[in-house]
């Protein structure tokens, strides 16, 4: 797999040689990459981007408000312009996104903002185009 590393002028590509399992309280995983003799003014500690591909929809993780272990709540606006909540089974943390494993239709409109003091008398909802 290979690692990504963008400074001022150049990027960077790195073959990953081992990933740390769990992250840390920062949603962040230590890498150990292999580096060519020409990186060698490189710092030891850089923030790489790790590309992922997953089969099912990942979702900004502050979308989602935790349930149980496995079952997360996300808030979605609703075709009768309300916001309404939906039970999500969710898989796996990739840094600050969540791959949700339940059947989403692709023209859900999540909610991404905190919504818990929406009040419809005093807000009126909608879509940014």
């Amino acid at each position: 797999m290979n690692a990504y590393y963008v400074d001022w002028a150049n990027t960077f590509t790195w073959k990953i040689y081992s990933i740390s399992k769990n992250a840390d309280a920062n949603l962040k995983y230590i890498a150990k990459v292999t580096m060519p003799s020409d990186t060698s003014t490189i710092w030891n500690i850089l923030n790489l981007s790790i590309p992922v591909e997953v089969n099912n929809k990942l979702l900004p993780i502050n979308a989602v408000k935790i349930n149980s272990l496995w079952l997360w709540t996300i808030n979605y606006f609703s075709t009768g312009s309300t916001i309404e909540q939906m039970d999500v089974e969710v898989w796996k943390v990739y840094s600050d996104q969540i791959e949700i494993i339940s059947k989403l239709d692709d023209d859900l409109n999540v909610i991404l903002n905190y919504v818990d003091n929406y009040d419809s008398e005093k807000f009126t909802l909608k879509i940014k185009e």
